[in-house]
């Protein structure tokens, strides 16, 4: 299939068939996706935001993203990966808040988010996904040929620390862990 942009009527039908798994065309989801989020489909439809189509479509953006992981990690096609990926790249930059938001301000808030639990912060893959995306693109770009993890990649670039969990009672055993990981060793006064 070609990526093409397209009528108003196609983007319709297009974005309906996003909204509808029982078509059969699992693999046509993310490419869909991607046309409906390029062409801004909702609005066509006079709804404010993609997530509002879908749940006035009977769809959870996170039954979507959910769908659109699997086929990411799971299809053979390298086509369908690609779109995967860019879809869940779309979706992610059309429901993260505006830098800035928070609870002075009128609109959506670090609080109340407006998107689903599976892409919040933290240490999820979404995360990480948006922050190689933004600040390292030649990492991310490792992350998906499969170097590496997004992980092992985000502990390369410096946002996530190694952790070291110790016994917390068992001093001995602690310190022993301790010994080990930085290689010297510890005396007690």
């Amino acid at each position: 299939m070609k990526y093409e942009r397209t009528t108003d009527e196609r983007r319709s039908s297009g974005l309906r068939l996003v909204t509808s798994f029982s078509s059969g065309a699992l693999a046509e989801i993310a490419q869909m996706t991607v046309i409906a989020i390029h062409d801004r489909c909702w609005e066509v439809e006079g709804k404010k935001t993609f997530e509002e189509y879908l749940n006035k479509s009977g769809v959870q953006l996170s039954s979507l993203i959910d769908v659109l992981k699997a086929l990411e990690k799971n299809d053979r096609d390298i086509v369908v990966r690609k779109y995967s990926k860019e879809a869940i790249d779309l979706i992610d930059t059309l429901t993260r808040n505006p830098v800035g938001t928070n609870q002075h301000r009128e609109g959506p808030d670090n609080v109340r988010s407006l998107r689903p639990d599976s892409m919040d912060g933290g240490n999820s893959s979404m995360r990480a996904r948006r922050v190689l995306r933004e600040k390292h693109p030649e990492m991310l770009e490792r992350v998906d040929a499969g170097e590496m993890s997004y992980h092992q990649a985000m502990k390369m670039t410096g946002h996530r620390r190694s952790y070291l969990q110790v016994p917390a009672d068992d001093l001995q055993a602690a310190l022993g862990k301790i010994e080990t990981h930085f290689k010297v060793k510890v005396r007690l006064a």
